[in-house]
């Protein structure tokens, strides 16, 4: 090595005490010190829940909040959609991977939950799914009766 150094190439330097004990100072002169960089920490997804109404034709509306201890801005989360025949999630089965999603005459009688997966540019979270709402019922018509 030579004097300032930049040290990119390295990635541990041990230092141990000489025979005297002690450490002399010019070692130490043009060395710089630096802060441990640690790994980034995840996001996390929370309050994950949807709105709308449960029916036929209904768009439902994802909502959660977004963190990150490390301030990183929320890219590319990915979001899913599950039907289920029951409110404990048997027979769930995805339906969209959208941020919201129109319900269709396929989902009547299920049970609806929303998924996210939040992600930034240095790291992925773990999927948190919202309760369980339902079921899905069809569109009621409204008749309108004229008498004349």
């Amino acid at each position: 090595m030579t004097p300032n150094s930049t040290f990119d190439d390295i990635d541990k330097v041990t230092i141990t005490a000489g025979n005297t004990g002690y450490f002399k100072r010019e070692l130490f002169d043009n060395f710089v010190f630096g802060t441990a960089v640690s790994a980034d920490t995840a996001p996390t997804a929370i309050s994950v829940t949807f709105s709308g109404t449960l029916q036929a034709g209904e768009t439902l509306t994802s909502s959660y909040s977004y963190a990150d201890v490390d301030s990183d801005a929320e890219t590319n989360s990915t979001y899913k959609w599950y039907a289920s025949d029951d409110t404990a999630g048997t027979g769930k089965s995805q339906i969209a991977s959208t941020k919201d999603v129109t319900l269709t005459v396929a989902q009547i009688g299920k049970y609806i939950s929303f998924e996210v997966t939040p992600v930034n540019a240095n790291a992925s979270g773990s999927a948190v799914e919202s309760s369980i709402q339902g079921p899905v019922d069809k569109k009621h018509q409204q008749l309108l009766l004229l008498i004349f």
